[in-house]
């Protein structure tokens, strides 16, 4: 199904499946059942989770046998990367720069960028873009690509970091968005709890509070 780009389907197949897993004992059908668990919430676009279970699956002894160790890790650091900046997104990254062979992913790097607070420029993420399966890379109803949300909301944390304080306008025009986006996408984040701030309408300021300065 996923090879029909038909995630519903799958979805649905899926569910069925989970009724009657636990009655199969064979590990290799267990394994087959959560890879495929993995690329559903992958596509539906839950990157976190696919994250946990792709990096899950991917020290398993099984895919190791199987020779897909290499590809579950590189799908768990692509999931890492897209997935919205938070408190959830930083514990999924400490989980995997641990991991010895998650090292040796190509996008390493650029977690690593993402991990460290780094200011993410577009030139960082070009060749990583290119490497996106087409669900990963579709333009959202609000105009962002996934990855330009996550560098979008990254570059936020990072400045929340820097600065006590910064208008709109100029948070715009760090992000290379307007200061409506700007402002938008700081009361989002907000309001989902992933970073800590007050937006001064009157004076079109965002203020970061002191646990935004915290690593």
């Amino acid at each position: 199904m996923f090879e029909d780009n038909d995630a519903i389907a799958a979805q649905d197949y899926s569910h069925k499946c989970a009724h009657i897993i636990h009655k199969i004992d064979n590990s290799e059908s267990h394994f087959r059942h959560n890879v495929a668990r993995a690329m559903l919430a992958d596509n539906k676009r839950d990157f976190i989770l696919a994250t946990q279970e792709y990096f899950r699956l991917g020290l398993d002894e099984i895919a190791a046998i199987r020779e897909q160790s290499d590809e579950l890790l590189k799908l768990a650091v692509a999931c890492c990367i897209l997935s919205p900046a938070g408190p959830r997104k930083a514990r999924a990254m400490a989980l995997l720069m641990k991991e010895e062979r998650v090292k040796s992913q190509e996008f390493y790097g650029l977690m690593e960028k993402f991990f460290h607070g780094e200011i993410i420029r577009p030139g960082d993420v070009s060749d990583f873009q290119k490497s996106l399966k087409e669900h990963q890379n579709v333009e959202n109803l609000d105009g962002y690509t996934v990855l330009k949300k996550a560098v979008i909301e990254h570059n936020i944390q990072t400045v929340s970091r820097i600065y006590m304080n910064i208008t709109f306008k100029q948070l715009g025009n760090f992000l290379g968005i307007s200061e409506t986006q700007a402002e938008e996408c700081v009361a989002r984040m907000v309001t989902e709890k992933r970073i800590e701030a007050v937006l001064d309408q009157q004076n079109e300021l965002v203020e970061f509070e002191e646990v935004g300065k915290q690593q």
